[in-house]
């Protein structure tokens, strides 16, 4: 247990020393030629045919033939349910931790490159404007414009100076533990599922071995560092100006689905992703699955070694199309649970 744990984070480690060096390596420049685009295509064509087709074509007939069978006894219901449950935590505990954390983590740009031009240019004009101010008060005499007779000079109030420290020492925090939460993320199902199961054999939470929250949480650790590339790509690509003047027009119908269209459908399509990808998890589920509780990709790896057979290919597409019915209902129900 020890040794991979080892080598994972040694690896770990050696990327984050390599990336943070940001070095910017010009590429190479590629002859394109006209046989180039006919491989790449008749690759994908084939690939596409023996990857994808075929497999979908034998699984889809074998539903056909099972599906009387799989409505007689529908047997894989409870683990349907039990997936859907571990991926609903798993994404909300990856999304919470992204947006929620990754807000509080963000340290304000002070730095004079990170200054806009227009905040420049009103630092200025403040600046001559307190000019003028002092030469106003020259020019009539005035004890410093009054600011001698009011004793000591003009400082930072101590609140302020709490505030800030406070503030400083949240976004720290928030720092460490996202920092330490993406750093387990990126061990890997495996090694974290080893890691936690052996957490939880100690004695003070040998309470949480037979409950969902040891998986949930893996689940979501391993759902994190991808879950802050999406987050930080809908921030740079997001329409702030669009959705900053929808929230001034009047509430009705149309600007509902504008936001929706600006803002919120963009989140919950990150959302749908992590979900799919913590749904179909089979490392993490087989590890630390509670007795009662087998999700439904542990359950048909073990009946796929027996062969392929109809009532499998129609318990396949059963498990593909829980989701799907779920996201369907999601959608169709957004002017219920949607921001306005």
């Amino acid at each position: 247990m020890l040794g991979p744990l080892v080598c994972e984070a040694a690896a770990i480690a050696t990327a984050f020393v390599v990336l943070g060096r940001r070095q910017v390596i010009p590429a190479r420049r590629i002859m394109v030629t006209r046989s180039r685009p006919w491989f790449a295509w008749c690759h994908l064509i084939i690939a596409f045919t023996f990857v994808l087709l075929i497999p979908a074509a034998m699984v889809l007939w074998g539903t056909l033939r099972g599906f009387g069978l799989l409505w007689e006894n529908f047997v894989l219901s409870r683990e349907i349910l039990a997936s859907l449950w571990f991926a609903a935590g798993a994404s909300a505990v990856a999304g919470v931790a992204a947006w929620g954390l990754g807000a509080a983590a963000r340290v304000p740009q002070t730095s004079k490159s990170a200054v806009s031009p227009i905040s420049k240019s009103a630092g200025r004009r403040e600046s001559r404007a307190f000019a003028g101010l002092e030469t106003g008060a020259s020019k009539l005499d005035l004890p410093s414009a009054g600011l001698e007779t009011c004793g000591t000079p003009v400082s930072p109030a101590p609140a302020q100076a709490d505030m800030k420290y406070s503030g400083s020492v949240v976004t720290v925090g928030c720092n460490v533990i996202l920092l330490a939460a993406i750093f387990a993320g990126l061990l890997g199902p495996l090694v974290l599922s080893l890691a936690v199961l052996a957490a939880v054999q100690l004695p003070g939470l040998i309470l949480l071995r037979d409950t969902p929250v040891p998986l949930v949480l893996t689940l979501g650790l391993v759902l994190l560092p991808m879950a802050l590339v999406w987050q930080r790509v809908l921030e740079l690509t997001g329409q702030r100006s669009g959705l900053h003047l929808a929230s001034l027009l009047r509430k009705s119908r149309a600007v509902r689905e504008l936001t929706w269209r600006l803002g919120t459908s963009r989140r919950f399509w990150v959302m749908v992703l992590l979900f799919i990808w913590a749904y179909w998890d089979l490392t993490a589920s087989s590890i630390l699955a509670p007795i009662g509780m087998t999700p439904v990709t542990v359950r048909l790896y073990n009946l796929m070694h027996y062969g392929q057979i109809a009532a499998l290919s129609a318990m396949t597409c059963a498990s593909f199309a829980a989701p799907i019915l779920l996201f369907l209902v999601a959608l169709g129900t957004r002017r219920w649970w949607a921001p306005p």
